[in-house]
């Protein structure tokens, strides 16, 4: 009954001590990206449980991994993470060849959308929003990788401490996740899933 109620409260904690509240009356994709990312977790946690691979499970884990990429192209880091904590889990390395397999339908169904949309596919609609009215996002998306950069040790300050804005500001809550990364890690059976975690953040 213990670990019934820790279930519950961590859930409830999460849904509604965080942002996935407010993110889930939206219309962002933030939210089924984020699904997608954790089931695919949840399916390589339960095959690394029953030490069973099975190709089926390794397939569907690559179709939604690829599907939350194509959601939110920015889960493709937290697709890769998972993938290779997959692969240092997998006993027969030639899994990946089902994730890969199982990933190729969703990106395939992206290129020929941005063929349809802008007559090549490799070219991503992020990369055509330079006509926004907002100069500082133009600036944004042409810097990096479509705006996605090397972290920045003051944004990420900011990103977490600023008042009214900072993640720890908004979702209190969430300031528990650092000691649990060190519980986690410090525990050789999650030692592997930490890192995951970590890596992701």
């Amino acid at each position: 009954s213990e670990n019934i109620f820790n279930r519950i409260a961590v859930t409830l904690s999460f849904s509604l001590g965080t942002l996935a509240l407010p993110y889930s009356t939206l219309f962002y994709n933030y939210m089924p990206a984020l699904l997608l990312c954790f089931c695919a977790f949840l399916l390589v946690e339960n095959c690394v449980k029953h030490r069973s691979f099975s190709a089926f499970r390794l397939i569907t884990t690559g179709f939604l991994l690829s599907s939350a990429t194509i959601t939110q192209y920015d889960t493709g880091i937290i697709g890769f993470c998972i993938a290779v904590y997959a692969l240092f889990k997998m006993e027969k390395k030639s899994g990946l060849v089902y994730i890969a397999l199982g990933a190729l339908p969703p990106l395939l169904l992206l290129a020929a959308y941005n063929n349809a949309c802008f007559g090549n596919p490799f070219t991503l609609g992020l990369s055509r929003l330079e006509a926004s009215s907002d100069p500082r996002y133009n600036q944004l998306v042409k810097s990096g990788s479509l705006g996605l950069k090397l972290p920045s040790p003051r944004a990420l300050l900011t990103i977490l401490f600023q008042p009214g804005r900072g993640i720890f500001w908004l979702s209190p809550f969430l300031v528990f996740s650092l000691p649990g990364f060190v519980a986690f890690a410090r525990k050789k059976e999650t030692r592997a899933t930490a890192a995951v975690f970590l890596a992701v953040v």
